[in-house]
């Protein structure tokens, strides 16, 4: 604006084909029921959506259902903890979106739980993207930088809210355009440390 001369904060999204639907993010955030509502975006002349739920972002013995709406509440309690989450549609089964997070605190005592479970980070990469999912920070605690081999700062990620949260990655540069095949270091800071990983692009 000219009041100022400083951008804001860079933010981003990811365009995804019309197969694919638009989850509506809990992105990370604590949620104060075992049964939480998932809700997504309808996709056009899709008439059923697969949702698969689990506690590892491998997806790893996951509850998988077919349902036709656009919202799905578990029948069963979830327990405490961190959940993922993903979903496609009949159009094409085998494209889902990105996952998204959220952590299970049913009640004010679980929510202490919850909280004093020790930091982490875990970054999981994959053909399309990659992802850094984290919990037990406080707000602006977590930042995240994408570098190339030279140096030069690709993209860059900040936790705007308190607890835990994720960033992705759709292996773009700051102007939306895809980078190259190749090695890339992603620089996390998260409190006091400071974590590098190296990421391969290919395609």
């Amino acid at each position: 604006s000219n009041l100022v001369d400083t951008w804001s904060a860079i933010d981003q999204f990811l365009i995804v084909p019309d197969s694919i639907p638009d989850l509506i993010r809990f992105n990370g955030s604590p949620v104060s029921t075992s049964r939480p509502l998932f809700a997504w975006h309808p996709v056009t002349n899709a008439s059923s959506y697969k949702i698969e739920i689990a506690d590892n972002t491998s997806f790893t013995n996951a509850t998988s259902l077919t349902v036709a709406d656009t919202t799905f509440k578990p029948l069963a309690d979830l327990s405490d903890g961190l959940w993922f989450w993903h979903v496609s549609c009949n159009r094409n089964y085998d494209l889902y979106a990105p996952y998204d997070s959220l952590n299970i605190a049913a009640t004010g005592a679980k929510t202490a739980r919850a909280k004093a479970v020790a930091p982490f980070v875990k970054l999981t990469a994959s053909r399309t993207f990659c992802s850094i999912v984290f919990g037990g920070y406080d707000k602006g605690e977590v930042s995240a930088a994408v570098y190339s081999v030279n140096g030069k700062r690709l993209a860059q990620f900040a936790n705007s809210a308190r607890g835990n949260g994720s960033f992705f990655w759709n292996y773009s540069d700051l102007h939306g355009n895809r980078v190259s095949n190749g090695l890339y270091l992603i620089e996390i800071r998260a409190g006091e440390k400071l974590i590098r990983h190296k990421v391969f692009v290919g395609r």
